[in-house]
């Protein structure tokens, strides 16, 4: 670097640290030093649509999610269905409808895969609160027989698993018995010299990788039996939050979420001249009710 190079780059370097040492309220502000590159007006116009853009930005951050999100699924292909916003333009002025919901590997792959299965939100509101009116006049006509009838249909539907996993239970209660003894043969056969000691510690080795392999075995099987005996207990927990809703005539979102596990959506069929569509409420703690 010559005389001059150097002498350049020290006097930049001294110019920005005197800038940094400088207290912003001593900084001088000289307008209009130089012929501007674009003039006022376009500039004010830039700055405004800036402007504009940021808080467009912020209110599309801020909206809430829509009402039924991670909730509706195809009763096809179990895909999860895609909110969209429905709307018209009249006289150049666009106006939003409402928002629908598709199946969402439909829309992904072009329309290729599954079929439409679309639910517009506000039938779908409809739905979810006929239903719940329905089951909450039920429970205060009379909840004991309700809450019976709930119980006797849920204990139908899990008796073959009930009657598998009590059977496994039993069966690995008894083998996890049957290690234990083996356990105790062994260490009297080497107390007593029939075994030697490296035949007893294979044999120990196995021995406990079986029972460990038993014992895990029926840790699973005993936690899916406490999972099928706690449904029929539920029970009680929907009651309780179906008579928090009964009067409700207005759903939001913190309702879908306390009151619905999913919701799965069916293709619409208009073989009888008029749409017909099955939709199956799941809710919480008790799943789906048949009628």
């Amino acid at each position: 670097m010559n005389y001059l190079d150097r002498l350049e780059n020290e006097s930049i370097y001294v110019i920005r640290e005197a800038y940094k040492k400088t207290d912003p309220s001593e900084w001088k502000r000289f307008e209009k030093a130089h012929e501007p590159i674009i003039d006022r007006e376009l500039w004010e116009k830039v700055q405004a649509a800036e402007r504009a853009a940021m808080e467009k930005g912020k209110t599309q951050s801020k909206q809430k999610p829509s009402l039924f999100k991670s909730k509706l699924y195809c009763s096809d292909c179990g895909s999860s269905l895609s909110a969209q916003t429905m709307g018209h333009t009249y006289k150049g002025v666009y106006k939003r409808d409402g928002t629908s919901y598709t199946c969402h590997r439909h829309l992904m792959t072009g329309r290729a895969i599954c079929s439409n299965h679309t639910i517009g939100e506000k039938p779908l509101i409809g739905i979810v609160i006929s239903e719940l009116q329905t089951h909450a006049q039920a429970i205060v006509f009379d909840e004991t027989l309700l809450l019976e009838k709930l119980k006797k249909q849920m204990a139908a539907d899990n008796t073959d698993d009930q009657l598998f996993l009590q059977r496994e239970v039993r069966r690995l209660e008894s083998l996890l018995d049957e290690s234990v003894k083996i356990t105790s043969s062994l260490y009297e056969d080497k107390v007593s010299g029939k075994i030697s000691q490296d035949t007893f510690s294979k044999l120990l080795e196995k021995n406990e990788q079986e029972r460990q392999k038993r014992q895990t075995q029926f840790d699973e099987i005993s936690t899916q039996l406490t999972s099928v005996n706690e449904k029929i207990l539920n029970i009680s927990k929907w009651a309780a939050v179906i008579k928090k809703h009964m009067d409700l005539t207005e759903l939001m979102r913190p309702d879908v979420e306390e009151l619905i596990d999913r919701i799965d959506v069916g293709e619409s069929d208009y073989s009888s001249g008029r749409r017909v569509q099955e939709i199956r409420i799941f809710w919480r703690f008790v799943g789906f009710i048949a009628d």
